[in-house]
């Protein structure tokens, strides 16, 4: 039952979540949800269009999880900050990126 979800840094970018052998793909640009079936569909090739009630579950979750997650740095000139226990972020005006700190 535990869901491993995605996202990226663009706002327009896919995001969603993994759940059992499901992999749910919101891309906010064109409003689409998709589900690939990852047991049978191992290479992502085949996704079926998400709609209807499902997809609106979906992009609530996934708008949620985006919502709860979201991390806000003073804007100061390469202001960082240690996420978790190993991922160090940094944000200099418009651009921000992140590493790993074994």
């Amino acid at each position: 039952d535990r869901r491993l979800f995605f996202a990226s840094w663009y706002a327009a970018s896919p995001r969603g979540y993994i759940v059992d052998n499901q992999k749910y793909v919101y891309w906010p640009y064109n409003n689409k949800v998709f589900l690939y079936d990852l047991q049978m569909d191992p290479r992502e090739e085949n996704p079926r269009l998400v709609e209807g009630s499902e997809k609106d579950r979906v992009i609530g979750e996934v708008t949620a999880y985006i919502q709860e997650s979201l991390m806000t740095l003073p804007p100061k000139r390469f202001r960082q900050k240690l996420l978790f226990d190993h991922w160090r972020t940094f944000a200099s005006g418009r651009s921000a990126w992140a590493y790993y700190v074994p």
